[in-house]
């Protein structure tokens, strides 16, 4: 998330509550919509990252923390999974294993966090 946000930020909690605790550090809201640089939480299985991008379809194009393929699962701490999660599956009340009831918190919606891709 620092990667691509400046001034950097530091919070902390489980990845659940991931986007609700980057929301208070930066001073900005909890959404359900996604969009692009947003820092997103899952409830199942506490899953985190950084949405990378909007389909026009609503689906989201995901860099993935927590995922079998990256970070330490994979044997290294500092890589992510690009992942694709349809609409359907991040909706709230989704049932989707590793991305149901999806929330977002994007930084930007304060003008101090200056977001750099």
């Amino acid at each position: 998330m620092n990667a691509i946000w400046s001034p950097n930020f530091t919070f902390r909690g489980n990845g659940n509550v991931t986007a609700e605790a980057v929301a208070k550090a930066t001073g900005v809201k909890v959404t359900t919509t996604p969009k692009a640089g947003a820092v997103f939480a899952s409830d199942r299985p506490n899953h985190t990252g950084v949405v990378l991008h909007v389909l026009a379809n609503g689906d989201l194009i995901i860099a993935n923390q927590n995922a079998v393929k990256s970070g330490q699962n994979a044997g290294t701490s500092q890589d992510y999974e690009i992942t694709l999660v349809p609409k359907k599956a991040y909706a709230k009340d989704s049932q989707a294993v590793g991305y149901g009831d999806m929330t977002f918190a994007y930084p930007g919606d304060n003008s101090k966090y200056k977001l750099h891709w």
